[in-house]
C-alpha cells in the first residue's frame, strides 16, 4: 500500500470520528439546555398532559312516601385507596405505624391477614403506586373506622389514605311501586319519577383536578380551584305505602287467580286527586310476577264500563239527559243495525230509572239513553268527550304516557254502531291513569 493511499485511510477515519464527537456534544449541549434552559417549561408540559378538571357526581335527591319514608334512596359507597408514596409517608413513619396498620386492617377486613396486608403495602411502595386499591364497596361506618386506624388518623398527605365516595341508588321497600319510582341508566333510559324529575333529582356536578397515573387510573388531587358539587332535590310523593302494599298484594293475589299476563291498580283519594298506590305486575316466563312495565301510565285500551260516568256527565251537561229519565233495557239485549249489545244480567233489568243503569252497569240501558240523545249529533257527544279532556294526554311527569284515541264521525273506523258502543267504553282508548283522572 503507497503512502497516499494510507493518507487518504487516516483522513477518512479522521473524519468519521469527528462525526461521532460533534454528534455526542450535539446530543449533550441538547440535555443540558433541555435540562437547565427549557426544563420548567417542559416538567409544566408534562404536568399538564398528566393532569386535568374532571367532573365529580352530586348526591342525588331522595324520594318520599307521603309520609316521608323512603321509597328511593343513594347510599354512600366508598373506594379505598394508597398513595404509598405520598410527600409526608416517609421510611421513619411508615416503620412506626405499619404493623400497628394492618393488624387493625386485618381485624376490619378479615379475608387478608395482618403479614399479608404488611406484605401487599411494601410491595406496592416498592412498585412506587401512587393510588393503590386496598378495599371496594366500603359502607360508610367503615370508611369511619378506617380513618381512624394508626397512620390513617394522621391524614391524606401523611397516609397517603385516599376514599372515593360512590353512591348506589337503593329502594328500600323492594318491589313496591318500583316501576312508578323508576330508574335512570347511562345509556340515558329514564322511568318512572326518577326519569320523569331526574332534572331536580340529579344536582349539580362539581369539578376537581385528577392526576392520570399509570394504567389511566386518575388520582384526585387538590389544588383549591375545584368546585364541590350540589346535591339534587328531594321529591315528596302522595303514595301511601301501606296502601301501597295492600295494592300490590291484592293485584297479585287475582292475576294469580284468573292465569292473567298482567294488570295493574291505581288508588287515588277523590277528595284531593292524589295518588295514594299504583301498582304494575307481569307474569314472567317463572310464573312470577314482578313490576316490568307501567301499564298505568303507558298502556292504553278500551275502558269500558267506567267510561259510562264519563258519557252521562256529557249528556247531562247538555241537558239532553236526566238521571230520573226511563230506559227500557229490551231483556237485556239490543240491536243496533247489524250488532247485538248484551247487558252480563241474563233477561236485563226491565224499564229502570238512567240512574240505577248506571248502578247496575247495564249495557243496553245506558246505550240506549246515549243512542236516543246524540243519534242525529253524534259529533256533539264527541265534542263533549274533547271537553272533559279525554282526547289528551294527562301529561304526567312519568316518561312514556300512551296517547288516547277518540274517534269523531268521519274518521277512519267510524260507523253507525260507534256510538252506542263508544257509550258504554268500546272504539275508544285510554290508558287506566287518564281513565280514572
Amino acid at each position: 500500500m503507497s503512502g497516499d493511499e494510507q493518507r487518504t485511510i487516516r483522513l477518512r477515519v479522521a473524519l468519521v470520528y469527528a462525526a461521532f464527537v460533534l454528534f455526542a456534544l450535539a446530543v449533550v449541549v441538547k440535555l443540558l439546555t433541555i435540562q437547565l434552559v427549557e426544563g420548567e417549561q417542559w416538567m409544566a408540559r408534562a404536568e399538564h398532559v398528566a393532569t386535568a378538571y374532571r367532573t365529580v357526581a352530586p348526591d342525588r335527591g331522595h324520594i318520599y312516601s307521603e309520609d316521608g319514608r323512603l321509597l328511593a334512596t343513594s347510599v354512600p359507597e366508598y373506594e379505598v385507596r394508597m398513595d404509598t408514596r405520598a410527600d409526608g409517608l416517609t421510611k421513619a413513619v411508615l416503620d412506626e405505624h405499619l404493623d400497628s396498620l394492618c393488624w387493625h386492617l386485618a381485624r376490619l377486613f378479615p379475608e387478608r391477614t395482618a403479614n399479608t396486608w404488611k406484605r401487599e403495602l411494601l410491595d406496592a411502595r416498592a412498585r412506587g403506586e401512587r393510588y393503590h386499591l386496598l378495599k371496594r364497596k366500603v359502607d360508610h361506618d367503615t370508611m369511619r373506622a378506617l380513618k381512624d386506624l394508626p397512620l390513617f388518623r394522621m391524614g391524606r398527605y401523611t397516609s397517603g389514605l385516599i376514599i372515593e365516595k360512590r353512591t348506589v341508588r337503593v329502594r328500600p321497600f323492594g318491589r313496591l311501586a318500583a316501576r312508578s319510582v323508576g330508574y335512570v341508566l347511562r345509556d340515558s333510559s329514564a322511568i318512572g319519577l326518577e326519569g320523569g324529575f331526574n332534572e331536580e333529582l340529579r344536582g349539580v356536578t362539581g369539578r376537581r383536578l385528577e392526576r392520570r397515573l399509570t394504567g389511566g387510573v386518575w388520582m384526585p388531587i387538590e389544588d383549591g380551584n375545584g368546585t364541590d358539587p350540589v346535591p339534587g332535590s328531594d321529591i315528596h310523593t302522595t303514595i301511601d305505602i301501606n296502601l301501597q302494599d295492600v295494592a300490590d298484594a291484592a293485584l297479585a293475589a287475582q292475576l294469580r287467580k284468573h292465569g292473567a299476563h298482567h294488570g295493574t291498580v291505581v288508588v287515588m283519594e277523590v277528595a284531593t286527586g292524589y295518588i295514594k298506590a299504583i301498582s304494575n305486575l307481569t307474569r314472567m316466563a317463572d310464573n312470577t310476577y314482578v313490576e316490568d312495565l307501567n301499564y298505568a301510565v303507558g298502556t292504553i285500551s278500551e275502558p269500558g264500563s267506567t267510561f259510562k260516568v264519563a258519557a252521562l256527565m256529557v249528556g247531562m251537561e247538555d241537558g239532553l239527559i236526566d238521571i230520573h229519565d226511563s230506559v227500557d233495557t229490551e231483556r237485556g239485549r239490543k240491536r243496533y243495525y247489524d250488532r247485538v249489545m248484551r247487558d252480563s244480567h241474563e233477561g236485563g233489568y226491565g224499564r229502570i230509572t238512567v240512574q240505577r243503569a248506571l248502578e247496575v252497569s247495564s249495557n243496553t240501558g245506558i246505550s240506549a239513553v246515549v243512542h236516543r240523545a246524540y243519534d242525529k249529533d253524534p259529533q256533539r257527544f264527541v265534542d263533549g268527550l274533547r271537553k272533559l279532556g279525554l282526547d289528551r294526554p294527562l301529561g304526567v311527569r312519568i316518561p312514556g304516557e300512551g296517547i288516547p284515541i277518540l274517534r269523531s264521525p268521519g274518521d277512519d273506523g267510524w260507523s253507525g254502531v260507534s256510538l252506542p258502543w263508544m257509550s258504554i267504553g268500546y272504539e275508544v282508548a285510554l290508558t287506566p291513569l287518564q281513565t280514572l283522572a
